[in-house]
């Protein structure tokens, strides 16, 4: 039993560490998206607009918020309906909570098995931007990846809630 409790506490600690990385990540792509919307503004000014800034626009954002994902749950950032949940007894919160977490892992799961096989047909149709032609499959599978370290986190908060 302390062999897996240790085994357990490792895995805990890369999916951390992997969910902060991803998150550093996720934020250099909200911070690289600002800069290019700046400077996308001054060219548009200047009467030279950057064809390819939508397309890049939309790509930054969209990996700010599946990076970002797992550690919004592990901030416990998420929307939640707080002011419902505090009507009850603590007793009553924590089972409620407990049920939460185990019907978003049931959603989540679902999100990563949609998730692949949206990324999968993007991947066999060779589906790409339509300026730069950039193949959509490895933004694609950052829905899965993001809704994966979610149940991650979600699975650890249980853990540590059953502790």
């Amino acid at each position: 039993m302390k062999h897996v409790r240790s085994i357990l506490e490792s895995a805990i600690k890369i999916i951390s560490a992997t969910n902060s990385l991803m998150h550093a990540l996720g934020a250099l792509c909200l911070l690289i998206l600002a800069i290019l919307t700046v400077v996308n503004t001054i060219f548009r000014y200047a009467g030279m607009p950057i064809s390819w800034w939508f397309e890049v626009s939309l790509l930054l954002f969209l990996m700010s918020i599946f990076l970002c994902w797992g550690f919004t749950t592990r901030m416990g950032e998420h929307v939640q309906a707080v002011f419902l949940l505090r009507r009850f007894p603590i007793q009553i919160q924590a089972i409620l909570r407990i049920i939460y977490s185990l019907l978003s892992i049931g959603l989540f799961l679902l999100i990563v098995w949609g998730g692949v096989s949206f990324a999968l047909r993007s991947f066999k149709l060779h589906e790409g931007t339509d300026i730069l032609n950039v193949p959509l499959y490895p933004f694609k599978l950052l829905i899965p990846l993001g809704a994966l370290f979610v149940i991650f986190e979600l699975l650890i908060h249980l853990k540590r809630r059953r502790s």
